[in-house]
């Protein structure tokens, strides 16, 4: 979620996510029926065992208290989720009224570059590789949509009520064409993609380039809109893999909205190894770079970001920029995550710097584990060296 939305809105609401924090983080790894039924459990088995040792008359009191507590977390998480991907894929295009759909050959290989006309509608659109095209519409009861390419032509209607399907027209003739034909057009379904992932990643649907999920703009994630069918391909590409999947396999077609997750987490729709993380991350050439955006960023996420990549490349030149930022950096969060960058660099003259800004740091309810987990892993390695001296 962008920090703009993290602290503007309800104070209550406000409270409720600093106090559900890391809560928060963890179950956005997990689906959510996954995260509230396994919230819902944990929620059980507390009453089952407050309730063996505490007086009769407070069971109800603790129970209710219990399920109070659950279903705020359950609504701030939810909201959290919402509110994220909103952030990302909402666009202007919600007060509009846009015809969406694709324009085939009967032999169904996709009409590119056809020439997309609504009667009354002063512009017209061509369609791209995929035959697919989007138009802006006045406000009225149906529409004459034609379709051109060369000197074949089609129309169809499209009522009101069924502005939100997609609009499929066939060109009466064969258009020869090296690319695999998509299918029936009853298969098709357009759907509103969301991709999280734990690295940069572009993706690509049946060869098309669709959006990247491009960590240095502060998000973790993608949105997009796209048709696709059982058969086709979605190919998504970082530094470190290439991994292509069967959008049947991954994607509910019968939904109009899909989110796909990609991490090491075991609970990922497509799970990468460490080894493959840490290499997509970047390399000692992007250090100076990341350094520039830690520093100088005015986003936070931008600078988390920047911290996280410098973490993952571990080299000791970026300790000095680490420890200036840590020391400077305006954001709790931010804070905390250079921490943990400063514990994989594995650099022990970090340690009085990281020791002296956790003392002073205000937030550790929220993120002082962060600290905590950089401060073992140095002081681990201090041991180590001092008993290899003796």
């Amino acid at each position: 979620m962008s920090e703009k939305n993290q602290n503007t809105g309800n104070p209550i609401i406000i409270a409720l996510r600093e106090v559900y924090g890391p809560l928060i983080r963890q179950s956005s790894k997990l689906p959510e029926p996954l995260a509230y039924g396994t919230g819902t459990i944990i929620a059980i088995l507390v009453i089952i065992v407050l309730g063996a040792v505490i007086p009769e008359n407070l069971i109800w009191l603790i129970g209710a208290i219990v399920i109070i507590c659950l279903v705020s977390f359950v609504f701030i998480d939810w909201d959290t989720r919402r509110q994220t991907v909103k952030d990302k894929t909402s666009t202007r295009r919600d007060s509009r009224l846009v015809l969406r759909g694709n324009v085939f050959f009967t032999n169904r290989h996709p009409a590119e570059d056809a020439r997309i006309f609504v009667l009354g509608v002063d512009r017209q659109k061509e369609t791209d590789s995929t035959g697919f095209f989007e138009i802006e519409v006045n406000d009225q009861e149906s529409w004459l949509v034609k379709a051109i390419y060369e000197d074949a032509v089609t129309d169809v209607t499209v009522k009101r009520e069924d502005l939100s399907k997609s609009v499929y027209l066939t060109l009466p003739q064969k258009q020869p064409s090296t690319k695999t034909p998509i299918g029936d057009f009853e298969d098709l379904m357009y759907i509103e993609l969301t991709v999280w992932s734990e690295v940069d990643t572009e993706i690509y649907v049946d060869g098309e380039f669709l959006m990247k999920v491009d960590h240095a703009s502060g998000f973790d994630y993608a949105g997009g809109r796209v048709n696709v069918h059982p058969q086709s391909k979605i190919f998504f590409k970082s530094p470190s893999f290439e991994i292509t999947k069967s959008a049947a396999k991954i994607v509910n077609l019968e939904e109009q909205k899909c989110e796909i997750r990609i991490g090491t987490q075991r609970f990922s729709d497509i799970i990468i190894t460490d080894q493959q993380k840490r290499d997509a991350m970047g390399t000692k050439a992007d250090i100076p770079q990341l350094i520039e955006m830690l520093l100088n960023e005015v986003s936070s996420s931008v600078r988390y970001t920047a911290a996280k990549r410098l973490g993952y490349i571990g080299d000791n030149s970026a300790v000095p920029a680490l420890i200036e930022a840590l020391k400077n950096d305006p954001d709790a969060y931010v804070k905390a995550r250079i921490a943990l960058a400063l514990g994989q660099i594995g650099d022990v003259s970090a340690i009085p710097i990281l020791q002296d800004e956790y003392e002073n740091y205000d937030r550790k309810p929220s993120y002082g584990d962060m600290f905590e987990s950089a401060l073992r892993d140095l002081e681990f390695i201090e041991q180590r060296s001092e008993k290899g001296e003796q």
